[in-house]
């Protein structure tokens, strides 16, 4: 089992956040790659992270597609892969789940055990994808575990190499768009709705908020990219901010939603 993290310019952020994360989860540092952007790149995180140095990749292509495409393509099929961004404090779910109020934050520290059972229900329901919840919110949590359509979001997910991945042709809704693919491809997805992650970003001068016009006209061109060619998989929906506009995955061609399990890992 290999971990991939993708990131520029955030050497602080990446030691403090989802390397102690995973030192925490018991991941040992051989078994993670740091992808970068350019030789420049490769050197701060050679300086700034030197026991790490040998694993540094350069990534040249560029965005998250690209970034995805390289990391996809570097490792050999059959080989499971955890993919996380490098601002991940922890990794969280709550002491109960059948009451609405009172829920409490509690981390989880078996990452490997939960990859391993997220790729062993990849390979029981011949799949290739597994993640998370994507909503930081205890009242979003769910004691299931689902193989129905689902976003699988880029930041903490799991997956296993294949040599003819899907091709991803948005711009930054690469996570939307590869839920939708692998989905298409092999009729499920795994995730754990009942985890989910902390992050933080852009803060401490490193890294870049993406919340510029241009951002938000790639944003919006990609929703309604998504919605026109997947009309019977994406709902669009209003929001507040960011474009006003975004959207939802929902399979209405079915109507039962595929819940094959309930968080164990806490349980035993």
């Amino acid at each position: 089992m290999k971990v991939a993290i993708k990131t520029h310019n955030r050497v602080n952020v990446l030691k403090t956040h989802t390397l102690a994360m995973l030192d925490r989860n018991d991941i040992h540092q051989n078994d993670v790659y740091l992808f970068v952007s350019s030789e420049q790149q490769r050197d701060i995180y050679s300086a700034g992270i030197p026991e790490f140095a040998g694993n540094i990749v350069l990534c040249p292509e560029t965005g998250a597609r690209g970034a995805a495409k390289h990391i996809q393509g570097y490792f050999p099929p059959g080989t499971d892969v955890i993919h996380c961004d490098d601002d991940i404090r922890e990794l969280v779910t709550v002491d109960k789940f059948n009451e609405v109020s009172g829920r409490k934050w509690i981390e989880v520290k078996t990452l490997p055990a939960l990859a391993a059972q997220g790729f062993a229900k990849c390979r029981e329901h011949k799949t290739v994808l597994w993640g998370v919840n994507p909503v930081w919110n205890r009242l979003c949590l769910r004691n299931t575990l689902t193989t129905s359509l689902a976003f699988i979001w880029a930041g903490c997910y799991g997956f296993i190499a294949e040599s003819n991945p899907p091709e991803i042709t948005v711009k930054i809704k690469d996570d939307f768009e590869r839920s939708i693919a692998v989905y298409l491809n092999y009729g499920a997805v795994v995730r754990f709705n009942y985890v989910c992650c902390r992050t933080r970003t852009g803060r401490d001068g490193e890294g870049a908020n993406t919340t510029s016009a241009v951002t938000e006209k790639l944003h919006l061109d990609d929703v309604m990219y998504l919605h026109k060619k997947y009309p019977f998989l994406v709902q669009l929906h209003k929001k507040k901010t960011f474009g006003g506009v975004d959207i939802r995955l929902r399979d209405m061609r079915k109507r039962q939603v595929g819940v094959i399990g309930q968080a164990s890992l806490w349980n035993d």
